[in-house]
């Protein structure tokens, strides 16, 4: 009999990924604009944005960064197919 594990990956782990792949300067970026958008502190955001109940990291991010993150964020998930 075949069992077949069933692994759900959550938003939140997509997310962390995606951010621990960029270097320091966007990283930085990043955590600092959803923090400032949404008046929290870097690590409070940090926590958001990989908490299991998290959405997709690019429905946190605003302003001119934004279209930039997203090229970022669509390169990474054609690393992940």
């Amino acid at each position: 009999m075949n069992i077949k594990t069933n692994i759900m990956t959550t938003q939140g782990k997509v997310n962390e990924a995606f951010v621990s792949t960029l270097d320091n300067r966007t990283f930085f970026k990043v955590i600092s604009n959803i923090a400032n958008h949404y008046g929290i502190s870097q690590e409070e955001a940090l926590e958001e944005v990989c908490d299991n109940e998290a959405e997709n990291i690019m429905d946190y991010i605003t302003g001119s960064i934004r279209q930039s993150v997203s090229l970022l964020f669509n390169k990474f998930k054609v690393t992940l197919s």
